[in-house]
């Protein structure tokens, strides 16, 4: 079976790991580092013995002449001091133990113990040896001793040999403090660790009950930002996304609210005709006739607007693109809508002389419907004796064509709603006039589809100003 660690243990293991790692590591460099580095240590500590015992015999020589103050009682204990450890120290017998035997009773160190353990040997100026063990010259340290610039002897000091009683005695207590030492602090790395991954894992568990309510419909949830950092940025995006998730919600909502709205107002005009004409309150004929049609037309325009926006949110837009001239374009449709203009009472002024000649890559039946809408706007909520201008120009590698007209105007706080599905400024406008509310979210759609942007503002002349911009061929 897999072991399953959650994330505060895995910052654990990976934060005792490493620190047992490198615990591990720095006793093994120490280890290996120790003995020379202590030896090293007791060879300086002879070393600067050996230059303070060398001034001391030259200064005794000069007094005395010659070398028999070695003989003397205080020549040879002082070198014996300076240089010769004592033996370990021996429980004295008790007078009374009868059970030891006599060589074990009376036992007594030698009175001159040989001072061959540091190695510390003396020779006169021709050679002979003075004190301590025969010297090996090829190795070790020497010193010449001179008086009044005479070489009087050498001093000598061999090589610093195996660790002894009181050095391996301080090598295996100091190995213990290591030990100890990195024990409390393994202890100590797995208690900071625990508080660190507690600490870490507590804005991550918040995120997870938040994203739990979230699955189960609760869009309302919010994180708190507990810090600065990447958890904190997380909170501050999960935010964002609740707050989508429930503008998305209240949108749906309002979008299949809106579309049976839309829907159940011409099928109940249709009911109500037909009605009329079953019970013979109307009587059938070519005007109920066209009433009846229009209805129907109203139904299909808004099923193929409904399609239209399907197939752009599913990627199946159809676009046929082609080398197109903006400014014939626009023209022809701008002509075509022109008896619907007159009909309106609306003035045009088109200027788009700088559009000739310039091509697009598009499809000239959907750019046509994107007219459409756009002209069928300003003919739906421009009032009765104002102006529509069309102005085209280039800018920036970018074909930009502008749609305006006059007053009524549009909120800037409703600018950015313009192109929701559905969205009407005034609430109040009958549908006759103002459409479904579908035609602006269409011409986003596909404005987008030929790579291009599309935004409204108020315009100059009072009224609403669309901007279409779309790059060249």
């Amino acid at each position: 079976m897999k072991l399953q660690l959650k994330i505060w243990q895995k910052i654990m293991v990976a934060i005792v790991g490493a620190t047992a790692l490198v615990i591990f590591a720095h006793l093994i460099v120490l280890s290996l580092t120790f003995r020379q580095s202590f030896l090293g240590y007791l060879d300086a500590a002879q070393s600067e013995r050996i230059t303070r015992t060398a001034a001391m015999l030259e200064s005794r020589y000069e007094e005395s002449g010659n070398w028999s103050f070695l003989e003397d009682r205080g020549g040879m204990p002082l070198l014996r001091e300076r240089f010769i450890r004592p033996p370990p120290v021996r429980p004295r017998p008790d007078r009374n133990d009868t059970d030891r035997p006599d060589n074990t009773r009376r036992h007594r160190p030698p009175r001159h113990s040989p001072p061959g353990e540091p190695g510390l040997s003396i020779l006169d100026a021709d050679g002979s040896l003075l004190f301590g063990p025969e010297p090996d010259m090829t190795v070790g340290k020497s010193r010449d001793l001179t008086v009044n610039s005479a070489n009087i002897g050498t001093l000598y000091l061999a090589p610093a040999g195996p660790l002894g009683i009181i050095e391996r005695e301080f090598s295996e207590r100091r190995q213990r403090l290591l030990n100890l030492s990195a024990v409390i602090t393994l202890l100590l790395a797995s208690i900071v660790a625990l508080l660190f991954s507690r600490h870490l894992l507590s804005p991550i568990q918040r995120l997870t009950d938040a994203t739990k309510r979230v699955r189960n419909g609760q869009y309302d949830v919010r994180v708190e930002r507990s810090s600065s950092d990447e958890l904190g940025t997380l909170a501050d995006d999960f935010n964002d996304m609740a707050e989508t998730l429930q503008r998305n919600q209240a949108a749906r909502r309002q979008w299949v609210a809106d579309i049976s709205h839309e829907l159940r107002t011409p099928v109940a005009v249709l009911r109500g005709q037909l009605d009329a004409l079953e019970d013979g309150v109307r009587p059938f004929g070519e005007e109920s006739l066209r009433a009846l049609s229009d209805e129907v037309d109203r139904v299909a325009r808004l099923v193929s607007d409904l399609e239209t926006l399907a197939r752009s949110d599913s990627g199946e837009l159809s676009c046929e693109l082609s080398r197109i001239d903006l400014g014939e374009l626009v023209g022809d449709a701008a002509r075509s809508a022109q008896p619907r203009f007159d009909e309106a009472d609306l003035s045009v002024t088109l200027d788009v002389a700088a559009l000739n000649g310039i091509f697009i890559a598009g499809d000239a039946d959907r750019l046509k419907q994107v007219l459409s809408n756009l002209f069928h706007n300003s003919i739906g909520y421009t009032s009765r004796g104002g102006e529509v201008r069309i102005r085209g120009h280039v800018l920036d590698e970018k074909a930009r064509l502008v749609v305006e007209d006059t007053a009524p105007g549009v909120p800037e706080a409703d600018l950015t709603r313009l192109f929701d599905r559905l969205y009407r400024v005034e609430q109040s406008r009958n549908r006759g006039t103002g459409g479904s509310g579908l035609g602006l979210s269409i011409c986003q759609s596909i404005v987008t589809a030929h790579g291009g942007s599309i935004r409204a503002l108020q315009s100059e002349l009072g009224g609403l100003a669309v901007v279409l911009e779309l790059p060249l061929a």
